[in-house]
């Protein structure tokens, strides 16, 4: 299923989990943005959280839920999408770095002791979320 219904002005409305930005919580209610409205509804941000793709969003705050697909960067300290930027908690950074994949240079420290450092090469290193398991994996591409 790629939808859900949220109560909205006394109407059942259909939400496409695509369309979805990010949710919020307010209190007794949750805000969920999407990209062409936004649905006040009185249910709290856990119960939103269990009625998403798992893999498609995260949660990054405890007010917040975002959408992988519409985020366009992330630092330690937020989220950014197009027009906003949300704060990460200091708890939910880590869930965040596991829940997309990241491609990052590391030095190769691998030394043999009569070359100078300028020779040693690069590797790359793709650190990837496997949902199933719920465990990171490395790979490294040479």
């Amino acid at each position: 299923m790629s939808y859900m219904f949220v109560r909205n002005d006394h109407r059942l409305v259909k939400v496409e989990f695509a369309l979805i930005r990010y949710a919020e919580a307010c209190k007794n209610y949750c805000k969920i943005y999407t990209t062409g409205k936004t649905y006040l509804i009185q249910t709290t941000l856990s119960l939103v959280k269990a009625a998403l793709p798992p893999g498609e969003f995260c949660r990054i705050h405890r007010s917040f839920i975002v959408s992988l697909a519409h985020l366009e960067s992330f630092d330690k300290k937020a989220v950014y999408l197009s027009d906003c930027h949300l704060p990460i908690g200091a708890s939910y950074q880590g869930m965040l770095e596991q829940a997309v994949p990241i491609l990052a240079t590391m030095a190769n420290r691998k030394r043999t002791g009569d070359g100078p450092p300028e020779q040693q090469a690069d590797r790359l290193a793709v650190r990837m979320m496997t949902p199933e398991k719920g465990r990171s994996v490395k790979t490294d591409l040479r």
